[in-house]
């Protein structure tokens, strides 16, 4: 049964809040700890689903891994279960609207979302923040696929002297359909702890390790 409540997950990751009013911020708790990868949740007011923390460190330029963010089409990749990725429209280096779809074992549907990212870097500490705002009505639902609604992401990059990166992903995120919040938090942080697993074997790769940016500044 776990194996399939595990592919139900989405790494793109998230923030959300339902509607309901009655739940209190709790502390993280550690969940997972492996391969120099830890995962925590916790619970967040005002949601029944629990909001992951996934950090590590990899060694790293600041370039390489927003340039691993920014390739869209290698989401598949590295992205748990991710099926399919596109941009829908680039603002700016920084600005980024973007679709992606996540498989779903049958008969549950495959669920996708259309992303807003937005790179910022403080100009002082040179950590980068890129923040995803879920936007479900950017482009019509598709058929048999389930539109997620409320989803936010965020993934820190903050530079070390030693010349790695300490790595932050949060995710808290509404599926949709009629899954229960209990079934999503039984696994809710194995998607996330894979995508960035998979993460720290892709961004070493010289293709993004070679990338250069005028608007990313290195420690």
């Amino acid at each position: 049964m776990k194996s399939s409540i595990l592919i139900l997950l989405i790494s793109l990751l998230t923030f959300f809040q339902p509607e309901e009013k009655n739940r209190k911020e709790g502390n993280w708790k550690l969940i997972k700890n492996e391969d120099g990868i830890k995962a925590f949740t916790r619970e967040v007011e005002s949601s029944d689903v629990k909001q992951v923390k996934v950090t590590t460190n990899i060694r790293s330029t600041l370039t390489a891994l927003v340039a691993i963010v920014r390739d869209v089409s290698s989401h598949p990749k590295w992205i748990y279960r991710c099926k399919t990725a596109k941009i829908l429209k680039k603002n700016s280096n920084t600005d980024t609207y973007y679709y992606n779809e996540t498989e779903a074992p049958w008969p549950i549907s495959n669920r996708d979302i259309i992303t807003h990212a937005v790179i910022t870097q403080d100009k002082k500490t040179k950590i980068v923040t890129i923040t995803s705002t879920g936007v479900p009505s950017y482009i019509p639902p598709k058929k048999d696929i389930v539109r997620i609604k409320k989803l936010n992401a965020k993934w820190i990059f903050v530079p070390e002297k030693n010349g790695t990166v300490n790595v932050t992903s949060f995710l808290l995120i509404d599926l949709g359909g009629d899954l229960p919040a209990w079934l999503i938090n039984m696994a809710i942080a194995d998607g996330p702890f894979e995508t960035v697993f998979n993460m720290k074997k892709e961004v070493v790769k010289p293709r993004y390790q070679n990338i250069v940016y005028n608007f990313i500044e290195e420690l």
